[in-house]
């Protein structure tokens, strides 16, 4: 008795890196004298055609900016009180990559007394 077992093995190689989308640029006010504000802004949103892809956040004004999975909606960080170029990076699992950025603003803004003068 013989038997014969056949079967199609389909393979889809991953050539192709992640889309990705980062929020608009913002800006944000803080109260004269503060030197930074704690801004919360949307994530950016990246895409694969073969699994998911991960996204990382990173600027030069910062020592530190929050890593994202797919669970989380808004980023919070501390920024400087100038404009802030932000980089978000989305790697898939073959190590492709993709990036997009956007500006964050923080603005001294005038005080009480300061309004009063005009």
């Amino acid at each position: 008795m013989f038997f014969f077992l056949s079967f199609v093995l389909s393979m889809t190689d991953d050539n192709e890196p992640p889309s990705i989308s980062c929020p608009p640029s913002q800006t944000f006010t803080v109260s004269c004298g503060l030197t930074s504000a704690m801004v919360r802004f949307p994530t950016a949103t990246a895409s694969d055609n073969c699994g998911t892809a991960v996204v990382r956040y990173s600027s030069s004004n910062l020592k530190f900016i929050a890593f994202e999975n797919s669970t989380v909606s808004m980023i919070e960080a501390a920024f400087p009180v100038s404009t802030t170029t932000v980089t978000a990076t989305g790697t898939d699992g073959g190590g492709r990559n993709a990036t997009c950025q956007f500006n964050v603003t923080v603005v001294e803004g005038i005080s009480i007394i300061e309004s009063l003068h005009y």
